[in-house]
Protein backbone atom coordinates (compact mmCIF):
# COMPACT_ATOMS: atom_id res chain seq x y z
CA UNK A 1 0.00 0.00 0.00
CA UNK A 2 1.44 3.25 -0.97
CA UNK A 3 1.77 6.13 1.62
CA UNK A 4 -0.58 8.50 -0.43
CA UNK A 5 -3.19 5.96 -0.45
CA UNK A 6 -2.41 4.56 3.08
CA UNK A 7 -5.46 6.15 5.92
CA UNK A 8 -3.33 7.67 8.56
CA UNK A 9 -5.09 6.21 12.07
CA UNK A 10 -4.09 8.16 15.15
CA UNK A 11 -5.25 6.55 18.61
CA UNK A 12 -4.46 9.30 21.11
CA UNK A 13 -4.75 8.07 25.10
CA UNK A 14 -5.93 10.65 27.73
CA UNK A 15 -5.47 8.78 30.87
CA UNK A 16 -7.49 5.34 30.71
CA UNK A 17 -9.95 6.52 27.44
CA UNK A 18 -8.97 5.81 24.19
CA UNK A 19 -9.93 8.44 21.79
CA UNK A 20 -10.23 7.66 18.11
CA UNK A 21 -9.39 10.26 15.77
CA UNK A 22 -13.31 10.31 14.65
CA UNK A 23 -14.79 12.01 17.59
CA UNK A 24 -16.58 10.54 20.66
CA UNK A 25 -14.61 8.74 23.46
CA UNK A 26 -15.15 5.16 24.22
CA UNK A 27 -14.95 3.29 27.32
CA UNK A 28 -11.96 1.39 27.58
CA UNK A 29 -11.11 -1.48 30.30
CA UNK A 30 -8.17 -0.17 32.04
CA UNK A 31 -5.15 -2.71 33.21
CA UNK A 32 -7.13 -3.61 36.75
CA UNK A 33 -10.16 -4.67 35.13
CA UNK A 34 -12.44 -1.45 35.70
CA UNK A 35 -14.20 0.57 32.93
CA UNK A 36 -13.88 3.94 32.85
CA UNK A 37 -15.83 6.76 30.83
CA UNK A 38 -14.55 10.01 29.19
CA UNK A 39 -16.17 13.17 28.58
CA UNK A 40 -16.91 14.23 25.46
CA UNK A 41 -14.27 16.94 25.53
CA UNK A 42 -11.36 14.26 26.11
CA UNK A 43 -10.96 15.00 29.74
CA UNK A 44 -10.67 12.26 32.24
CA UNK A 45 -12.74 12.47 35.05
CA UNK A 46 -11.44 8.97 36.46
CA UNK A 47 -9.69 8.47 39.23
CA UNK A 48 -6.38 6.55 38.96
CA UNK A 49 -5.04 4.03 41.31
CA UNK A 50 -1.49 5.40 42.02
CA UNK A 51 1.48 2.37 42.18
CA UNK A 52 1.35 2.56 45.85
CA UNK A 53 -2.25 1.92 46.15
CA UNK A 54 -3.20 5.08 46.62
CA UNK A 55 -5.62 7.57 45.18
CA UNK A 56 -4.70 10.43 43.83
CA UNK A 57 -7.18 13.22 42.29
CA UNK A 58 -4.03 13.63 39.23
CA UNK A 59 -3.26 17.14 41.03
CA UNK A 60 -0.91 15.64 43.95
CA UNK A 61 -1.02 12.51 46.27
CA UNK A 62 -2.72 12.46 49.46
CA UNK A 63 1.08 12.14 51.08
CA UNK A 64 2.23 15.46 49.40
CA UNK A 65 -1.11 16.56 52.02
CA UNK A 66 0.24 15.26 54.82
CA UNK A 67 3.65 16.76 54.45
CA UNK A 68 2.29 20.25 53.83
CA UNK A 69 0.23 20.26 57.32
CA UNK A 70 3.16 18.50 59.76
CA UNK A 71 3.45 21.85 60.78
CA UNK A 72 1.41 21.40 63.56
CA UNK A 73 3.20 18.51 65.19
CA UNK A 74 6.09 20.86 66.06
CA UNK A 75 3.16 23.21 67.60
CA UNK A 76 2.03 20.61 69.48
CA UNK A 77 5.89 20.04 70.90
CA UNK A 78 6.12 23.71 71.96
CA UNK A 79 2.70 23.07 74.37
CA UNK A 80 4.31 20.26 75.74
CA UNK A 81 7.34 22.86 76.51
CA UNK A 82 5.24 25.40 77.67
CA UNK A 83 3.35 22.74 80.12
CA UNK A 84 7.23 21.32 81.36
CA UNK A 85 8.46 25.04 81.75
CA UNK A 86 5.51 25.60 84.69
CA UNK A 87 5.79 23.14 87.63
CA UNK A 88 2.75 24.45 89.69
CA UNK A 89 2.91 20.65 91.16
CA UNK A 90 6.32 21.44 92.94
CA UNK A 91 4.64 24.87 94.16
CA UNK A 92 1.45 23.55 95.72
CA UNK A 93 3.74 21.05 97.25
CA UNK A 94 5.50 23.47 98.71
CA UNK A 95 2.68 25.82 100.16
CA UNK A 96 1.00 21.94 101.93
CA UNK A 97 4.25 21.97 103.59
CA UNK A 98 5.02 25.26 104.59
CA UNK A 99 1.07 25.78 106.11
CA UNK A 100 1.58 21.98 107.84
CA UNK A 101 4.63 23.28 109.95
CA UNK A 102 2.69 27.10 110.76
CA UNK A 103 0.08 24.63 112.61
CA UNK A 104 1.76 22.12 114.48
CA UNK A 105 1.20 22.57 118.01
CA UNK A 106 3.44 21.79 120.88
CA UNK A 107 2.00 20.05 124.36
CA UNK A 108 -1.93 20.77 125.03
CA UNK A 109 -2.27 22.82 128.22
CA UNK A 110 -3.48 20.85 131.18
CA UNK A 111 -6.92 21.90 132.67
CA UNK A 112 -8.51 20.90 135.72
CA UNK A 113 -11.85 18.46 135.44
CA UNK A 114 -14.45 18.50 138.44
CA UNK A 115 -16.11 14.83 138.94
CA UNK A 116 -20.09 14.92 137.76
CA UNK A 117 -21.67 11.96 139.66
CA UNK A 118 -24.82 12.82 138.72
CA UNK A 119 -23.84 13.15 135.14
CA UNK A 120 -25.89 16.78 134.47
CA UNK A 121 -23.65 18.56 133.34
CA UNK A 122 -22.32 20.32 136.16
CA UNK A 123 -19.13 18.94 138.29
CA UNK A 124 -19.06 18.83 142.19
CA UNK A 125 -16.64 22.12 143.81
CA UNK A 126 -16.05 19.58 146.44
CA UNK A 127 -14.84 16.82 144.19
CA UNK A 128 -10.71 15.76 143.73
CA UNK A 129 -10.04 17.67 140.59
CA UNK A 130 -8.34 16.31 138.09
CA UNK A 131 -5.18 18.12 135.68
CA UNK A 132 -5.30 16.63 132.13
CA UNK A 133 -5.52 18.07 128.29
CA UNK A 134 -8.76 15.78 127.39
CA UNK A 135 -11.76 15.45 130.13
CA UNK A 136 -11.54 11.99 131.76
CA UNK A 137 -14.19 10.20 132.13
CA UNK A 138 -17.11 11.19 134.78
CA UNK A 139 -15.38 14.54 134.99
CA UNK A 140 -16.31 17.82 133.33
CA UNK A 141 -14.80 21.29 133.11
CA UNK A 142 -16.98 23.62 135.76
CA UNK A 143 -17.79 22.93 139.54
CA UNK A 144 -20.95 24.76 139.17
CA UNK A 145 -23.46 21.59 140.78
CA UNK A 146 -23.74 22.34 144.53
CA UNK A 147 -25.66 18.67 145.39
CA UNK A 148 -23.79 16.13 142.77
CA UNK A 149 -25.63 13.35 144.04
CA UNK A 150 -28.64 14.24 142.18
CA UNK A 151 -30.40 15.41 139.04
CA UNK A 152 -32.98 17.60 140.76
CA UNK A 153 -30.37 20.28 141.48
CA UNK A 154 -28.60 22.43 138.91
CA UNK A 155 -27.93 25.35 137.87
CA UNK A 156 -30.31 24.55 134.82
CA UNK A 157 -33.39 23.04 137.31
CA UNK A 158 -36.08 25.64 138.19
CA UNK A 159 -36.26 27.05 141.68
CA UNK A 160 -39.21 25.23 143.37
CA UNK A 161 -40.51 25.83 147.07
CA UNK A 162 -39.03 22.96 148.82
CA UNK A 163 -36.23 24.58 151.59
CA UNK A 164 -33.74 23.73 149.35
CA UNK A 165 -31.20 25.21 146.88
CA UNK A 166 -32.61 23.87 143.57
CA UNK A 167 -30.59 26.27 140.87
CA UNK A 168 -26.91 27.03 142.84
CA UNK A 169 -27.78 30.52 143.31
CA UNK A 170 -27.08 30.51 146.84
CA UNK A 171 -31.08 31.68 147.41
CA UNK A 172 -33.66 29.04 148.65
CA UNK A 173 -37.14 28.99 147.39
CA UNK A 174 -36.99 32.03 145.73
CA UNK A 175 -38.98 33.01 143.14
CA UNK A 176 -39.03 31.23 139.72
CA UNK A 177 -41.69 30.62 136.68
CA UNK A 178 -42.83 27.91 138.85
CA UNK A 179 -42.56 29.26 142.07
CA UNK A 180 -44.61 32.58 142.30
CA UNK A 181 -46.11 31.55 146.36
CA UNK A 182 -44.26 29.89 148.37
CA UNK A 183 -45.32 29.76 152.02
CA UNK A 184 -46.41 32.68 153.39
CA UNK A 185 -45.22 34.45 150.45
CA UNK A 186 -46.87 35.86 147.48
CA UNK A 187 -44.87 37.15 144.53
CA UNK A 188 -45.19 40.10 142.36
CA UNK A 189 -42.87 40.64 139.43
CA UNK A 190 -42.02 44.35 138.19
CA UNK A 191 -39.31 44.30 134.95
CA UNK A 192 -36.03 42.74 136.86
CA UNK A 193 -37.64 43.17 140.47
CA UNK A 194 -39.60 40.64 142.20
CA UNK A 195 -41.10 41.62 145.69
CA UNK A 196 -42.04 39.30 148.01
CA UNK A 197 -45.28 40.08 150.37
CA UNK A 198 -45.26 37.55 153.26
CA UNK A 199 -47.29 36.88 156.56
CA UNK A 200 -46.45 35.97 160.09
CA UNK A 201 -45.45 37.81 163.35
CA UNK A 202 -41.67 37.47 163.35
CA UNK A 203 -39.67 40.19 164.22
CA UNK A 204 -37.66 42.84 161.73
CA UNK A 205 -34.03 40.76 162.41
CA UNK A 206 -36.35 37.11 161.75
CA UNK A 207 -38.07 39.18 158.36
CA UNK A 208 -34.49 40.26 157.22
CA UNK A 209 -33.23 36.95 157.42
CA UNK A 210 -35.92 35.22 155.69
CA UNK A 211 -35.74 38.07 152.32
CA UNK A 212 -31.77 37.27 152.75
CA UNK A 213 -32.29 33.69 152.23
CA UNK A 214 -34.39 34.71 149.08
CA UNK A 215 -31.42 36.50 147.79
CA UNK A 216 -33.45 39.70 148.61
CA UNK A 217 -33.59 42.57 151.38
CA UNK A 218 -36.53 43.95 153.16
CA UNK A 219 -38.07 46.79 150.47
CA UNK A 220 -36.71 49.85 150.29
CA UNK A 221 -39.29 52.65 149.45
CA UNK A 222 -38.23 55.94 147.36
CA UNK A 223 -41.29 57.71 146.15
CA UNK A 224 -44.81 57.63 147.17
CA UNK A 225 -45.81 55.62 143.69
CA UNK A 226 -43.39 52.73 145.05
CA UNK A 227 -45.40 53.27 148.39
CA UNK A 228 -49.09 53.18 146.96
CA UNK A 229 -47.71 49.89 145.11
CA UNK A 230 -46.87 48.30 148.08
CA UNK A 231 -49.65 49.22 150.05
CA UNK A 232 -51.79 47.99 147.17
CA UNK A 233 -50.52 44.58 147.16
CA UNK A 234 -49.42 44.11 151.04
CA UNK A 235 -53.23 44.60 151.66
CA UNK A 236 -54.34 42.21 149.00
CA UNK A 237 -52.75 39.76 151.26
CA UNK A 238 -53.35 40.67 154.99
CA UNK A 239 -54.75 43.89 156.92
CA UNK A 240 -52.04 45.43 159.30
CA UNK A 241 -48.48 46.16 159.41
CA UNK A 242 -45.80 45.20 157.35
CA UNK A 243 -42.09 45.69 158.10
CA UNK A 244 -39.99 47.43 155.44
CA UNK A 245 -36.12 48.19 155.00
CA UNK A 246 -36.19 51.21 157.25
CA UNK A 247 -34.56 51.28 160.78
CA UNK A 248 -33.09 53.87 162.94
CA UNK A 249 -29.39 53.90 164.13
CA UNK A 250 -29.61 56.86 166.44
CA UNK A 251 -28.88 59.63 164.26
CA UNK A 252 -30.79 58.92 161.04
CA UNK A 253 -33.04 56.65 159.89
CA UNK A 254 -31.42 54.17 157.08
CA UNK A 255 -32.21 51.56 154.50
CA UNK A 256 -31.00 48.13 154.61
CA UNK A 257 -27.84 48.90 152.31
CA UNK A 258 -27.06 51.54 154.88
CA UNK A 259 -28.35 54.68 152.79
CA UNK A 260 -30.15 57.67 154.38
CA UNK A 261 -33.71 57.66 153.55
CA UNK A 262 -34.98 60.57 151.10
CA UNK A 263 -38.47 59.69 151.13
CA UNK A 264 -40.59 59.48 154.40
CA UNK A 265 -43.97 58.45 154.51
CA UNK A 266 -45.17 58.79 158.24
CA UNK A 267 -48.24 58.81 159.69
CA UNK A 268 -49.73 61.96 161.49
CA UNK A 269 -47.30 62.06 165.20
CA UNK A 270 -44.86 59.98 164.06
CA UNK A 271 -41.82 58.97 164.27
CA UNK A 272 -42.12 58.73 168.46
CA UNK A 273 -38.84 56.54 168.70
CA UNK A 274 -40.64 53.65 170.91
CA UNK A 275 -38.60 51.63 168.69
CA UNK A 276 -35.95 51.61 165.82
CA UNK A 277 -38.07 49.80 163.12
CA UNK A 278 -40.39 51.43 160.62
CA UNK A 279 -43.26 49.43 159.41
CA UNK A 280 -46.08 50.64 156.37
CA UNK A 281 -49.77 50.06 157.83
CA UNK A 282 -52.30 48.46 155.09
CA UNK A 283 -55.05 50.12 157.45
CA UNK A 284 -53.89 53.50 156.96
CA UNK A 285 -52.96 54.21 153.44
CA UNK A 286 -49.83 52.44 153.92
CA UNK A 287 -48.65 55.49 156.39
CA UNK A 288 -45.34 54.16 158.59
CA UNK A 289 -44.86 54.00 162.01
CA UNK A 290 -41.72 53.33 164.01
CA UNK A 291 -42.19 50.42 166.64
CA UNK A 292 -40.13 47.75 168.48
CA UNK A 293 -37.80 45.15 166.09
CA UNK A 294 -38.83 42.25 168.36
CA UNK A 295 -41.73 39.51 167.26
CA UNK A 296 -43.80 40.95 170.40
CA UNK A 297 -44.61 43.47 167.77
CA UNK A 298 -48.02 43.67 166.56
CA UNK A 299 -46.52 43.56 162.87
CA UNK A 300 -48.25 40.96 160.72
CA UNK A 301 -45.78 40.52 157.60
CA UNK A 302 -42.66 41.93 156.06
CA UNK A 303 -42.50 43.25 152.61
CA UNK A 304 -38.94 41.56 150.58
CA UNK A 305 -37.18 43.05 147.23
CA UNK A 306 -34.80 41.15 144.94
CA UNK A 307 -34.22 40.36 141.54
CA UNK A 308 -35.96 37.84 139.01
Amino acid sequence: MSAASTVLLCGCVFGSATVSSGGAAEGSEGADGMSTDASMDGTSNAMTEGPSGQTGDGTGSTGDDTETTGGSGDDDDDDADDTDDTDDTDDTDDDDDDDAVATSTGPCTEVPWYPDKDEDGYGDPDGQAVSACMAPDGHVDNDLDCDDTTTAVSPDVDETCDGQDNDCDDAIDEWSTVNDVCGSCSTEVDGTDVYYYCTGQIGWNAAQDDCELKGATLVRIDDQAANDMHNAAAAAVAAGDFYIGLRYDGDDFRWTDDTVAGFLNWRPGQPTFDGPCVELDTLDSGLWNDMPCDDSNTAVGWICEGEV
